[in-house]
């Protein structure tokens, strides 16, 4: 039986940084880059909520204890205690913990779901902001020889960084020493520079004579400000096939072991879940999309690039040949250097998903440069000169694209130096840093390959007489025989496995036609459309919002269309409706699922291996039970495929443009 008992807790108070922490979102959003949905929720939090005093402390086992008299059997509520292990890791790692969370020249930088934001913006920025402030200053060298403390009353001290022994002190007046943020060893020798909150910073010059050792090491910094966030970027949900919720109770989806039993290289894995990373909404992880986006994307155009260049330069000796530039190998340069920019834009915007896009606009370019110039044609007409120019203008290509690769990709983009016999260590964004309008932009410089290896490593790419590797596939196909058993295998039960085909379906899906379509008589936004259900089955009425879509009725007449027949019959604006039109959510707005010609109506559809509903739904019970149009145009409930529930009806797969689209009503 429940019991109500009384426990006392720890609170964060944090009207009481109010005001100090809505200046500091403020300031973080005009300087740094926070996406729409961290926006939205943590003014909500600090404005339209109003701060509330925290609790951050939980009567459970399992957890942080609380290192305070009368709360011992109590631990810290993890959203409370987890930011605060950001420092503490950085702690256990460096002696210089302070270079990066007491520096105010560092940047943080931090990613994550949308359920997380406010831990993020509104409760651990707050504890940073009632903790700064506290003496003692510390300042540490780099390289842990000295240290250098400031306590409240004024007392600076040097120390040996190893022993803590006090090498040197000295007293600043109280009233002063509050007044100091932060405290840092200048690169000059024996000089500290202490940095008060406004004014102009101090110069403090040590005695020379009671130093160890001689001279001051490289720049080290504290101060009594925490680093506080400057940029965050929280992604949507990433949901499984159907619309489901990755679950590993329930056994829905991939999880870390399950990528590994798979045998799809991790590579592929990054590049499929960056490619569908959802940035600005909810996004849908499809084993149709990964086999077409491994195949299709990967293999066919970035993969096939790099190794038709490696492996045909590889036949004519593998020495990276001079170019002759002509005028059209400049205009192509320029376009490589232009959506380099892109690229460097977008991830500065920390714009991920795009950035990646770009990165198979650069490889697109190569096999476009391959299939115009066509190398092996001019082999053969003997033009030799233009053949070399062509391939040294592709293998630098090589070269850019294991750079820009290499964030998304670490392990293909070492491959690819190894096919080129270069060392990772030599890739980097050619160009240069320019300031416009205040701000640093890139620029790229690309161009054809260098004639030494020393301009090579300034400039960027690879160098005439430099001699390449053999070529390797980077990727392997993912077969379309392997997906069902992996939808079977992950797609939720509990235990990981399916052992029964048995599924309950709520509808009752009938291919239907539509016989007559006119607008409501009072809402411009509805249509009223009748269809038949087939021969003897007789005809339905049903309201639907798609008059918008289609202002042209008479255009959906006789069209072969999708209806759910197990519905209650209920009024629209005076209208009955006894079923509803099942539409896609394409980019391009709702459209209504359209079956190929000569479909016949009256075949029922099912998922594999279920059985059609027969309670009658509402028509706001459809959301419940969400369906996705997949990558191949089959139409998914749970992650299984709907097929023809009638004898002799073999259901067909949508045309394109309902492709990788929600089911809507």
């Amino acid at each position: 039986t429940p019991e109500i008992r009384k426990s006392k807790h720890l609170y964060l108070d944090l009207p009481q940084v109010s005001k100090r922490l809505d200046e500091f979102v403020n300031t973080s959003k005009a300087s740094g880059l926070w996406t729409e949905n961290a926006i939205r929720e943590t003014n909500s939090w600090i404005h339209k909520r109003g701060l509330l005093p925290r609790c951050i402390t939980r009567d459970l086992k399992w957890g942080t204890p609380v290192p305070e008299k009368g709360y011992e059997d109590k631990v810290f509520y993890v959203w409370f205690d987890a930011p605060i292990g950001y420092i503490s890791i950085t702690a256990n790692y460096t002696k210089q913990w302070q270079q990066w969370w007491k520096n105010p020249d560092v940047s943080l930088v931090q990613f994550m779901g949308k359920d997380n934001i406010p831990f993020h913006t509104v409760i651990f920025p707050s504890t940073l902001i009632a903790a700064s402030g506290v003496f003692p200053l510390t300042a540490r060298a780099v390289d842990g020889t000295l240290e250098a403390t400031l306590s409240e009353k004024g007392k600076l001290s040097l120390l040996d960084g190893e022993s803590k022994k006090e090498l040197f002190s000295t007293s600043l007046e109280a009233n002063i020493a509050k007044n100091i943020s932060r405290i840092e060893f200048a690169t000059d020798a024996y000089v500290l520079r202490l940095i008060p909150a406004s004014g102009t910073p101090g110069i403090f010059s040590l005695d020379r004579k009671t130093l160890t050792p001689p001279k001051l090491p490289k720049l080290g910094v504290s101060g009594r400000e925490y680093t506080l966030l400057h940029s965050i970027s929280v992604c949507d949900y990433l949901q499984y096939e159907g619309g489901l919720k990755f679950s590993k109770s329930r056994g829905t989806g991939v999880f870390g072991n399950h990528a590994k039993e798979t045998k799809i290289p991790a590579c592929v894995w990054r590049y499929y879940l960056l490619s569908v990373r959802p940035e600005n909404q909810d996004t849908q992880f499809d084993w149709q999309s990964l086999m077409e986006r491994n195949n299709g994307e990967l293999i066919a155009n970035f993969g096939n690039f790099i190794n038709r260049c490696v492996n045909f330069l590889g036949r004519i000796g593998g020495v990276i040949p001079e170019v002759k530039m002509e005028a059209r190998d400049r205009e192509f340069f320029t376009k490589v250097e232009g959506v380099v920019n892109e690229y460097c834009e977008l991830m500065e915007g920390i714009q991920i998903k795009m950035a990646l896009r770009k990165i198979l606009e650069v490889s697109r370019l190569g096999n476009q440069l391959l299939q115009h110039e066509a190398p092996w044609a001019l082999m053969k007409e003997g033009k030799f000169v233009r053949t070399k120019s062509v391939l040294g203008i592709s293998l630098n290509l090589v070269w850019l694209l294991a750079t820009l690769a290499e964030p998304f990709m670490p392990s293909v983009s070492v491959k690819i130096c190894k096919q080129l016999q270069i060392p990772p260590s030599t890739l980097f964004l050619p160009g240069i840093s320019e300031e416009k309008g205040g701000k640093t932009k890139f620029k790229c410089k690309f161009g054809p390959p260098l004639t030494t290896w020393a301009e090579a490593k300034i400039k960027g790419g690879l160098f005439v007489g430099h001699k390449i590797g053999k070529a390797v596939h980077l990727f392997q196909r993912i077969e379309a025989k392997s997906l069902p058993a992996w939808r079977q295998k992950y797609g939720g039960a509990g235990s990981g496995t399916v052992s029964s085909n048995a599924m309950a379906f709520p509808f009752l899906i009938i291919v239907s036609k539509i016989v007559e379509a006119v607008p409501h008589p009072s809402a411009d936004h509805l249509a009223v459309l009748k269809i038949e259900l087939g021969p003897g089955k007789g005809s339905r009425s049903v309201v639907s919002g798609i008059r918008k879509e289609y202002p042209k009725l008479q255009h959906l007449l006789n069209k072969t269309v999708l209806t759910i027949e197990n519905v209650k019959a209920s009024n629209f604006k005076g209208v009955k409706t006894q079923a509803l039109l099942l539409c896609a959510e394409t980019p391009v707005g709702k459209r209504v699922i359209f079956l190929p010609d000569g479909t016949p109506p009256g075949a029922k559809i099912v998922p594999n291996g279920a059985t059609s509903g027969k309670k009658k739904l509402a028509s706001k019970d459809f959301k419940t039970y969400p369906m996705v149009i997949d990558g191949g145009g089959k139409i998914l409930f749970k992650t299984r495929a709907l097929e023809s529930g009638t004898k002799g009806f073999k259901f067909p797969a949508l045309n394109a443009e309902f492709r990788k689209a929600k089911v809507v009503i």
